[in-house]
């Protein structure tokens, strides 16, 4: 840790991690608690979608009662199928869902300066946006390849930011950000796979298998889905017997994408992190919660608000 006054605006960057970033929330609720102002905001995928929200002025309270107040019909209805060659979930249900968030607020009218981080799918470019619609800009930076449709803003066809910059500390400091708080909550490789899976909450109706029961049977979507979907059936892997007469479990296919993705996002991070070191990293303890897992959202944001009490109370009493 750098030093750092927290009596000035500081820069924030929040990092990619689908409902693991819900995270964020209880940091900005940590923040707002012991009157940490933030000057500047990065986000890359889900950092991007709560770092939006707080730029336009939505309390980490109210997120709260957003998230809270999410049913699983809805959830289901967020991330329909759709058929398409692009990605498994289309803009149908979504776009309108940032839009009862955003309206058409401009970037650069908003009350905190903001840049939502995207990744060129052609050219693998990390793109900043920082002026121009809202809802696109964010909507282009959760868009994880394969699930969501890449998103066109001007030449520009975009994918996650993460798959570039999952921790946007550089692009805090580009906007004029002395101070800057990271907050990670990436995971090693072993959590992002859920070789060890015993908090995973039964509770909800499993959300993936009602998506599934969606698609027209008989299809190539179908055989595609199956494949891709069952990670939330109740046997998540295969028993290896290995050479030297020990056990293992062979994840499915869904999970070995998502390990591969955790895998780049992590090493990306590091290295980012050497480069542009942040002056304060909060790295919440979310390795309990699945890559879908938003039900456990009450559980994220109180990881990010201890999180973020741990790092910085030190700071704020001194």
């Amino acid at each position: 840790m750098r030093n750092i006054n927290l009596n000035q605006p500081a820069g924030l960057a929040l990092g990619s991690g689908a409902a693991r970033g819900l995270a964020h929330i209880g940091v900005l609720k940590y923040f707002e608690k012991t009157g940490i102002k933030i000057g500047w905001i990065a986000g890359s995928s889900m950092g991007a979608l709560v770092g939006a929200a707080y730029a336009a002025g939505i309390s980490s309270h109210d997120m709260v009662q957003i998230v809270e107040n999410l049913n699983w019909k809805l959830m289901i209805k967020l991330f329909s199928p759709s058929i398409s060659s692009r990605g498994m979930i289309s803009d149908r249900s979504l776009m309108p869902f940032l839009q009862s968030l955003f309206g058409e607020v401009k970037i650069e009218d908003l009350k905190i300066p903001f840049s939502a981080v995207s990744t060129d799918l052609y050219t693998g470019e990390q793109i900043v946006v920082s002026q121009g619609n809202l809802v696109e800009a964010v909507r282009a930076s959760i868009s994880i390849p394969v699930i969501f449709h890449p998103v066109r803003i001007g030449k520009y066809t975009l994918v996650d930011g993460g798959l570039v910059d999952p921790v946007p500390v550089d692009v805090v400091k580009q906007m004029g950000a002395d101070k800057v708080i990271a907050v990670d909550v990436s995971l090693s490789p072993i959590e992002a796979i859920g070789i060890s899976d015993n908090n995973q909450n039964e509770s909800h109706p499993n959300i993936s298998s009602r998506i599934y029961q969606k698609i027209p049977s008989g299809t190539i979507y179908q055989r595609m889905a199956r494949f891709l979907l069952r990670s939330d059936k109740a046997d998540n892997s295969s028993p290896e017997i290995q050479l030297t007469g020990e056990t293992t479990m062979i994840p499915n296919l869904f999970k070995i994408f998502w390990q591969s993705v955790t895998i780049a996002e992590q090493e990306l991070t590091r290295l980012h992190f050497e480069i542009c070191p942040p002056d304060i990293i909060i790295k919440p303890d979310v390795g309990f919660i699945q890559l879908w897992e938003f039900t456990r959202a009450k559980e994220a944001i109180e990881a990010g608000e201890l999180a973020a009490k741990k790092e910085l109370n030190n700071l704020i009493k001194n």
